[in-house]
């Protein structure tokens, strides 16, 4: 009779392999890093290049701390190298970084995570309003009550965020 070989299944694989883990935090919640790792990345590329050492801007480390790295750190030696590129000269400035990273973003927002169970529990129509509500509710608060300020966060003309704030009982 003839033994066959079954390969281990998945689980032992992960097991046999995983003699040591470690966790790290996203870099979105360590923007404290990014100075040491940016300065980190411009020795290694300029030393990879033969290139003399590169400075970088104040005003662009603080568009790199503030960015929130879906990417984590491998976007954010991809932007260094990309900027090292762009650069005039020996000094890294906000516009030698990627457009989506000088622009002031926010980190993009979950349906889910906001309003539980939305998604399917209510006809489509509700959701929206419930949606709507709570996004209003938010920027209002952000802008503590400033429904000028409120529509121009929101893109709207100031008259369509009163009527909207009117349809979904907020006022």
């Amino acid at each position: 009779m003839v033994q066959t070989h079954t390969p281990p299944a998945r689980e032992d694989l992960y097991c046999r392999l995983n003699v040591a883990s470690m966790v790290l935090p996203p870099l979105r919640d360590r923007r404290e890093d990014v100075p040491t790792l940016v300065r980190c990345f411009i020795e290694h590329s300029c030393l990879a290049v033969n290139r003399p050492l590169m400075d970088i801007e104040p005003a662009a480390l603080q568009c790199l701390q503030a960015y929130h790295w879906p990417g984590n750190v491998r976007e954010l030696q991809n932007a260094i190298e990309r900027a090292m590129v762009f650069a005039a000269g020996s000094v890294i400035a906000v516009g030698d970084l990627p457009a989506d990273i000088r622009r002031p973003t926010e980190p993009p927002v979950v349906v889910r995570s906001l309003l539980p169970g939305l998604e399917d529990e209510l006809p489509l129509a509700e959701a929206t309003d419930v949606f709507l509500r709570a996004k209003v509710r938010r920027v209002l608060d952000v802008t503590g009550g400033s429904q000028t300020e409120a529509a121009r966060r929101l893109g709207l003309p100031q008259s369509n965020l009163s009527r909207l704030m009117k349809r979904l009982r907020l006022r």
